[in-house]
């Protein structure tokens, strides 16, 4: 009944998100969330580093992805200290990956691939589990749970992370003119228009205002869900069907979405990152078929995961990953800014109406005190 509850309050609460950001991100406002002066200008004025929401959303699905790995983990008594470590350094890992791969496969600076930093914590996670378990004998994590874990967790850090995609308006599907007729009348209804001459599908493709397939949505939705199931999946014990799950259908449908995108993922028909994925569910399904079965485990006690959660070494790790996810992917290197400052007028009116206050007298110095010196 607990894992239910936790299951349910979980999806409650993301959906509510997500009804809100569909409608809401898209927007020409939701792109920019601060801007920091960084350098005065010879006018007066100040060069700003813009902060957007696609950071904000990006350490968001970072942090709650996190966050479920580590609940799932701490429930069926797994050590807190290896569990962070694993955690914290995949993500050191994956993120500059994302952007380093990217780079490489579609040849543009300040660009970034979730797909690319899935497909090295993939390759790596793995072969590193095993290896701290053999070198550290304090360290007993379980494989293939811990495999299912983080398979949970991954779906549904990149169910929250389109919701970036949807601020900056990345990742965007093909217009719904471009489609055939029976696709087009399923679509045309729930069709996005991006608003703002800043976002990515307004530069690159000339799109703004244009309806388009909302791709970002529909995988925010489909991996969330999935990622829901596994973590059903995992605490009731089935760790290969929860890990196949959360691997084989989200590298399936990125296969599949690939093919209703329309921005440029490389000059290839059938792109490096559908072969990314389709490589990645056949080498995860071999892991499932190696790795033994924790069948003696003990029953997964959710209420006890989320109890280590609430402790410091949790919230703090979980913090400290938002922090640093944010200050990596939330500051802008394709928009700038310029800033000025000023005075509102009508307090600039009231102070001016004020008499300047005079200088305080000094008071004489005493006679006496000036004999005596």
């Amino acid at each position: 009944m607990q894992e239910l509850i936790f299951i349910g309050v979980l999806g409650g609460a993301l959906a509510a998100l997500y009804v809100w950001a569909f409608r809401t991100l898209p927007g020409a406002r939701w792109q920019f969330a601060a801007a920091v002066p960084v350098a005065a200008l010879p006018d007066g004025g100040w060069r700003g580093l813009n902060l957007t929401w696609y950071g904000v959303f990006y350490a968001l699905g970072i942090a709650v992805s996190s966050a479920l790995g580590f609940v799932l983990l701490k429930s069926i008594g797994a050590p807190t200290l290896p569990v962070l470590l694993l955690l914290v350094g995949t993500v050191a890992v994956c993120m500059p990956a994302a952007r380093f791969l990217a780079g490489i496969i579609e040849r543009k600076k300040g660009t970034q691939s979730v797909a690319a930093g899935f497909f090295t914590g993939m390759v790596l996670v793995p072969p590193a589990l095993l290896l701290m378990n053999a070198l550290v004998d304090s360290v007993n994590l379980p494989p293939l749970a811990t495999l299912a874990a983080f398979g949970a967790a991954y779906a549904l850090g990149e169910g929250i992370g389109r919701l970036s995609c949807i601020s900056f308006g990345c990742c965007y599907g093909r217009r719904v003119v471009d489609l055939g007729a029976g696709l087009r009348r399923l679509v045309a209804p729930f069709a996005v228009r991006f608003r703002g001459p800043t976002k990515k599908i307004a530069y690159a493709s000339g799109w703004e205002g244009v309806a388009v397939v909302p791709i970002q949505a529909v995988t925010a939705t489909l991996y969330t869900a999935v990622a829901l199931g596994a973590a059903w999946l995992f605490l009731a014990g089935e760790y290969g069907a929860a890990l196949l799950l959360s691997i084989g259908f989200t590298q399936v449908w990125r296969v599949a979405s690939e093919f209703l995108r329309a921005d440029y993922r490389g000059g290839r028909k059938f792109t490096v990152y559908q072969w990314m994925s389709l490589s990645g569910v056949a080498y995860v399904a071999a892991w499932v078929a190696v790795l033994p079965r924790e069948a003696d485990m003990v029953r997964a006690d959710i209420a006890q995961g989320l109890a280590a959660l609430w402790t410091a070494p949790g919230v703090i790790a979980v913090q400290a990953l938002w922090l640093a996810a944010f200050l990596y992917a939330g500051r802008s290197t394709v928009t700038g800014s310029t800033l000025r400052f000023h005075v509102v007028d009508e307090h600039r009116k009231s102070f001016a109406a004020q008499p300047p206050r005079s200088a305080p007298r000094r008071k004489a110095p005493k006679a006496k005190a000036l004999a005596g010196a």
